[in-house]
C-alpha cells in the first residue's frame, strides 16, 4: 500500500483485528472489502494545502465542501455533501 509510506519513509499503521476493536470501523472495513474489494482505509491529516488542520466538525464539513468530496464520516456519523 504505496499511499501509506510518508514522504520521509515513515508510517503509523493502525490494525482492527476484530469489531470489539472498533465496531463501526471493523463493520466498514469489512463492507468495503466484500463489496469493493478495498483492503484499507488510508487516514491523513485533514486540509488542504497552505491551511490549518481542522479541529471541529464544521470546519471539516467547510473543508470537504471546498475540496469537493462527496461525503464524510465524522464520529461514527456519516454526511453526504
Amino acid at each position: 500500500l504505496a499511499g501509506v509510506i510518508h514522504a520521509k519513509q515513515t508510517a503509523r499503521i493502525q490494525t482492527i483485528s476484530n469489531e470489539a476493536d472498533n465496531p463501526f470501523m471493523f463493520q466498514l472495513l469489512t463492507y468495503l472489502h466484500e463489496k469493493h474489494k478495498i483492503l484499507a482505509l488510508i487516514n491523513t491529516s485533514f486540509n488542504e494545502q497552505c491551511e490549518p488542520i481542522v479541529h471541529t466538525p464544521e470546519m471539516a464539513i467547510h473543508s470537504a465542501r471546498r475540496m469537493n468530496l462527496n461525503g464524510l464520516i465524522i464520529n461514527n456519523k456519516f454526511y453526504q455533501l
